[in-house]
């Protein structure tokens, strides 16, 4: 989470690794996705921050 090559995150805006659309559902069982990514994040999320999506980097899986 605090890896900003892959997420950026702030209290207002969130700037998050595809994955997080992908399986929404595996993080969202127990609430929303800001209350699983406050468990994790060095920052306080508030719960209406913008969320925007990165662009995967499919070049990592030739490697």
């Amino acid at each position: 989470m605090a890896n900003e090559a892959k997420n950026s995150i702030s209290p207002d805006k969130l700037k998050l690794s595809k994955y997080f659309t992908w399986y929404k559902a595996d993080f969202t069982q127990d609430g929303s996705l800001i209350e699983y990514l406050n468990k994790f994040a060095p920052v306080k999320i508030n719960s209406d921050a913008d969320i925007e999506y990165l662009e995967y980097n499919w070049g990592l899986n030739e490697q």
